[in-house]
């Protein structure tokens, strides 16, 4: 599914796909799912979350509420922002604007930094008031999910 949701070339259908594949994957079990390594760091006004992409992994982000920084420390690969696909590498710095999706299919290890305005310094508050809550799966999304488990093959992406 990554694949071809790289292959396309039609913003709107690259949202449409990444949103789907976002509902599937509410669908798995949470042993399934990887949490990412992530910092967190404070100064007046400023929350900055530092956080560290496998190489080969397949990271979808939510939906933030702010318009915020972010800065690649390190690594590079394919990001899918506002419909768009675009290279990313290490010292690359772009504003993410308020309600779109950022995913990342990562070449090799990408440190990120994300630099939101808050001066919330509780993690579980910081994610109640930066993130909007993920849609439900749609029953499609689930027939797709319970086909996919019953033959216990999940992909990889190396």
């Amino acid at each position: 599914m990554i694949d071809q949701i790289m292959q396309l070339e039609d913003r709107e259908a690259i949202d449409r796909e990444v949103e789907g594949f976002c509902r599937f994957l509410q669908c798995l079990p949470d042993e399934l799912k990887e949490d990412l390594v992530n910092e967190h760091h404070f100064a007046p006004g400023i929350y900055i979350r530092e956080m560290l992409i496998k190489k080969g992994d397949f990271v979808i982000g939510k939906k933030h509420k702010t318009k915020h920084f972010n800065i690649i420390l390190s690594g590079s690969g394919k990001m899918i922002y506002n419909g768009e696909l675009r290279e990313v590498n290490s010292g690359d710095i772009f504003v993410s604007e308020a309600n779109m999706r950022k995913s990342l299919l990562a070449y090799e290890d990408v440190r990120i930094l994300n630099i939101f305005p808050t001066n919330e310094t509780n993690i579980e508050k910081l994610e109640e008031e930066l993130s909007h809550d993920e849609p439900e799966p749609t029953d499609e999304e689930m027939k797709l999910f319970n086909e996919i488990t019953n033959r216990r093959s999940l992909c990889q992406w190396e």
